[in-house]
C-alpha cells in the first residue's frame, strides 16, 4: 500500500492478510485439529464427545444447511437448518461445516468430530489445500481458526450416502 498512490481499500487490504495468514497456517501442523477417513461401521465415542453431521442441499440460487448433533452413545442432543444465499454446491458446503463449528462454539462444546460428505475440505484442514476450491480458503482459514477453540477438534469424511442416514 506504500507505493500504491489513492485512497485505501481497508477491506481489500483485510482480505489480502486472511489469504496471507491461512498460507502460513496451510504450513504449519495443528496437532489438535486432526482427519480421519470414511469407516463403515458404528464406533461409540469418547465420554463428552460429540459428533457434528454437516450437509448442504443446493437449488438454483439459494441453499438449505442442516447441522446435527450428537452425543457419545449416539442420541441426537440438537439439530438446526437454516437457508443459505450460496448457490454453488461447493461453497455451500464449507459454508454448513463452519456453521457447525460455530454453532457448537455457542453451546459450549469441547470435543467435537465434524463429520462431512467434502471429502476436499476434509482432506484441506488437515494442511492439504492443492484440492481446494480457490473461493473457499478464507472460509477453511475460518474454519481452522474456529477449530482452535476446541479441546479436542477432528473432521472425518462420510460418503453422501452415509450423511443422508444419519440426517434422517
Amino acid at each position: 500500500m506504500v507505493h500504491c498512490p489513492g485512497p485505501l481499500n481497508l477491506p481489500l487490504c483485510i482480505r489480502n492478510l486472511e489469504l496471507r495468514i491461512f498460507e502460513h497456517l496451510s504450513i504449519l501442523a495443528i496437532p489438535k485439529v486432526s482427519t480421519a477417513t470414511s469407516s463403515n461401521f458404528w464406533k461409540p465415542l469418547p465420554a463428552g464427545t460429540i459428533k457434528l453431521n454437516t450437509d448442504a442441499a443446493v437449488r438454483a440460487h439459494s441453499s438449505s444447511l442442516a447441522v446435527m448433533a450428537r452425543n457419545h452413545l449416539g442420541a441426537v442432543v440438537k439439530a438446526w437448518a437454516c437457508k443459505s444465499l450460496v448457490g454453488d454446491p461447493t461453497i455451500a458446503e464449507a459454508y454448513a461445516i463452519k456453521w457447525a463449528l460455530s454453532l457448537a462454539k455457542d453451546e459450549c462444546f469441547s470435543h467435537v468430530i465434524v463429520e462431512s460428505d467434502s471429502k476436499s475440505y476434509i482432506e484441506a484442514f488437515s494442511g492439504s489445500f492443492a484440492n481446494v476450491y480457490w473461493e473457499i480458503n478464507v472460509l477453511c482459514f475460518d474454519v481452522i481458526t474456529l477449530a482452535l477453540n476446541f479441546d479436542v477438534c477432528h473432521f472425518s469424511w462420510l460418503k453422501e450416502k452415509q450423511i443422508r442416514q444419519l440426517m434422517s
